[in-house]
């Protein structure tokens, strides 16, 4: 009786094992290469010379340090990623500038960025850019009525053209084709076939406040070109316009006619 006894009370007990969900393998050292990013951009002035490839990365930045200290893992280690790579591209453009003998340029004022690694890694989140300027971003069509590259080249810079009558400079900052290329990871680079969300997400990669796209289709015989404006805080497709002609050269006065009253919903009252 006593060898059952036994046998009852000194049964093992269960061992309870609890599994603590913490970061990815990869994600200090992708957290770290941030940090050192940033640190190379600095000591090259970038912040100062290339205000608009700086800004996009500190937009991406502050997005990754606000899902770091929700613990949302993955989100802030892929943000993580694109903020190095943007600071990269802000540290190169800064090079670049000084080695083609350009110094300080006029820049969006930014509040003071921390100064240390550890202050860095705490300051969660960022203060938003002191800035009333909003960004511009203009993409190249998507190419549906398979026309030569150069010509739906040309019909973007059209586009452009449009914008820089339309926008105040005061008010409004429009990226260069080469900005936008810089500052899209490079496989992002390729928005033939991005269309809708992925058109927002594009914008948000750009840090850009609103997105110009659309298409050109060849309908019948005759070509017609839909351009659109979102506004990329909320998603929301703000407007859109259409031109059609029999040729590209047909277009070059209705597309700029269209760039230029896309943005009307945009302007302040009394521009």
């Amino acid at each position: 009786m006593a060898r059952h006894a036994c046998i009852d009370a000194c049964r093992t007990k269960p061992v309870l094992f609890f599994y603590t969900y913490g970061p990815p393998k990869d994600y200090d050292a992708a957290k770290q290469s941030a940090i050192s990013a940033k640190a190379d951009a600095t000591a090259n002035d970038a912040e100062d010379l290339c205000p608009i490839e700086w800004n996009a990365a500190e937009d991406i930045l502050r997005q990754s340090l606000q899902a770091d200290n929700t613990k949302n893992w993955q989100s802030a280690m892929t943000l993580m990623q694109q903020t190095k790579h943007l600071y990269d591209v802000a540290r190169m453009c800064a090079i670049g500038k000084k080695e083609a003998g350009l110094r300080r340029v006029e820049r969006n004022p930014v509040l003071p960025s921390p100064s240390s690694t550890a202050a860095f890694a705490q300051e969660v989140p960022l203060k938003p850019i002191a800035s009333t300027q909003k960004r511009v971003a203009v993409l190249d069509l998507r190419n549906e009525a398979k026309l030569p590259d150069s010509d739906v080249a040309y019909l973007g810079e059209v586009i452009r053209t449009g914008a820089r009558k339309a926008l105040p400079l005061q008010l409004f900052i429009l990226m260069t084709k080469e900005n936008i290329q810089q500052l899209l990871p490079p496989e992002r680079r390729d928005l033939r076939n991005c269309e809708g969300q992925c058109e927002v997400e594009t914008g948000r990669l750009l840090s850009a406040d609103y997105l110009v796209t659309g298409s050109v289709v060849r309908f019948g015989g005759e070509l017609r070109i839909t351009v659109r404006l979102y506004e990329i805080a909320s998603g929301n497709l703000l407007d859109s316009k259409k031109a059609s002609g029999n040729s590209v050269l047909e277009f070059e006065g209705p597309v700029e006619a269209i760039a230029q009253t896309l943005f009307e919903s945009i302007q302040p009252h009394g521009n």
